[in-house]
Parts: C-alpha cells; sequence; structure tokens
C-alpha cells in the first residue's frame, strides 16, 4: 500500500509506462461481429445436440462463393421437459408424509450422540504416563508342581495407557492397601512413575458381594498410607465425574 504523497518505485513506474504505450495500437484492432459474408447469396442454420449440450451454427455463402461459418448459441446440460404433470402434487406430498406406514417403511437411522471424551485420552503424551487403573477377580490359583496344592485367592491389577491404548498386568495377593502399594511399585519399575493415574469408580460396586466392595474402596478411597506414597512419588491421583461412563471404557476392554 502507498500512500497518496508518495513515489511509485521504479518496477511499477516501467510497467505503466509500457501498458500506456501499448494503448495507441488500439486502434489497429478489429473484432468481427458480422456473421454473414458480404453480398449473401444462400444462409443455412445448423443445429447440434445431445445429452449433454446443444449448439446453433448459422453458414453463409456469398456470390463470390466464399462461405463463412459463425456460432449463434450454445448451451449445456438442456434440463429434461416435462412430458406428463402431476396433479396436486403438494396435496400428494402431504399425504405421505403423514402416512404412519410410509413413515415406517423409511425410516431414518438415528446416530447415538457420544458424549466427549475427556483431554487425557486424545492428548499425545509417552506411555503410561497418564494411565487407568482397575481391579479384576476373584481368581483361585494353585501351585503347578504341587500335587494337592491348596488353592489362593488372588485379583489381577489392570494399568490402560491412554496414548497408546496398551495394557499392563500386575498380579496382587488381596485388597490391602500393601499390596495395592506393592503392585503399584513393580509397576513404576517395568513402565516408569506415571503423572496421573484414572481408578475405575463405578457405583455398582456398592450392592456387589464383600469382595467387589474392598475393590471399590481400595480404588475410590485411598487411605492414608496410599494417600501418602501417591503425594511423596507425585503422582495425581483423580477420579472420574459420576454418570460419564464413556470416560471408562479403556476400562471395561481391559477387563475383557
Amino acid at each position: 500500500m502507498f500512500d497518496w504523497d508518495d513515489e511509485v518505485p521504479l518496477h511499477l513506474k516501467r510497467t505503466w509506462e509500457k501498458f500506456r504505450d501499448e494503448l495507441i495500437e488500439l486502434k489497429h484492432l478489429n473484432i468481427e461481429r458480422h456473421v454473414l459474408c458480404s453480398k449473401t447469396l444462400k444462409v443455412e442454420l445448423i443445429g447440434f445436440g445431445d445429452a449433454y449440450g446443444c449448439g446453433v451454427y448459422i453458414r453463409s455463402l456469398s456470390t463470390s462463393g466464399e462461405i463463412k461459418v459463425s456460432r449463434l448459441c450454445s448451451k449445456s446440460r438442456v434440463p429434461p421437459i416435462k412430458e406428463v404433470s402431476i396433479p396436486r402434487q403438494n396435496l400428494c406430498r402431504k399425504v405421505v408424509h403423514n402416512c404412519v406406514t410410509c413413515f415406517k417403511v423409511k425410516s431414518t437411522l438415528m446416530i447415538q450422540i457420544m458424549g466427549d471424551l475427556p483431554k487425557e485420552r486424545v492428548m499425545k503424551n509417552f506411555p503410561f504416563n497418564v494411565s487407568g487403573i482397575d481391579l479384576c477377580g476373584p481368581f483361585s490359583i494353585k501351585f503347578k508342581n504341587q500335587r494337592k496344592g491348596v488353592y489362593h485367592i488372588m485379583y489381577v491389577c489392570i494399568f490402560i495407557c491412554f496414548a497408546t491404548k496398551s495394557i499392563h498386568l500386575e498380579c496382587i495377593s488381596d485388597l490391602t492397601t500393601v499390596s495395592f502399594i506393592e503392585t503399584l511399585k513393580r509397576f513404576i519399575s517395568r513402565r516408569g512413575k506415571p503423572v496421573k493415574l484414572f481408578p475405575d469408580n463405578v457405583k455398582n460396586f456398592v450392592g456387589a458381594s464383600l469382595a467387589i466392595k474392598k475393590l471399590y474402596k481400595l480404588l475410590c478411597t485411598p487411605d492414608d498410607v496410599l494417600a501418602g506414597y501417591l503425594a511423596s512419588e507425585e503422582i495425581e491421583w483423580n477420579f472420574l465425574p459420576p454418570r460419564t461412563p464413556n470416560f471408562g471404557g479403556l476400562w471395561e476392554a481391559g477387563v475383557k
């Protein structure tokens, strides 16, 4: 942009001077607008058309034998001509729209509106830097080499990576704070220390059996020992908001 009193750059000035000098040549420009030749002897109109367009040309013949062909008009995509008109079309449309049977036959599939995922689920991050925790079980196990071994109760702690959707499994002997801290230490030694942990605080644990209640209590209500360990390791323990099943899809898939 230039102000009114600014000097025009040299390259723009030369371009303008060249354009000004070429304007003199406009008097030699001749655009022929006559479609017929002089001293016309015969005139013919020729039309061409197909499914995509049509055109009309005029052909003239002069007394000296000169032939001139010019295009008069052309158009593409000629709309089809309606041969049969439907009377009371608006009335028929209204009757069809109010018909219950027609509405059922031409049903429209509805797409369920999905809830928004938390920001930790969609952001790029290091593996297991932000993870979810879930417990599944109990399972009855016994040692392979023992012929008449005693069955022991154990649980599985599932760690879900929010960035890569990877799964890390750790065995936990019982539902105590000390066992859970030892399981968390084994996870940290293998995968590194996470920054955030999200437990699965589902509400259906309340009315379940005693073992399931212990699972819920261990994950959703950490005691002072677990809270102190998380604070010493600078691990943030986040709870999911209530009535948000779309947040815990990774845990459910991991349990399967």
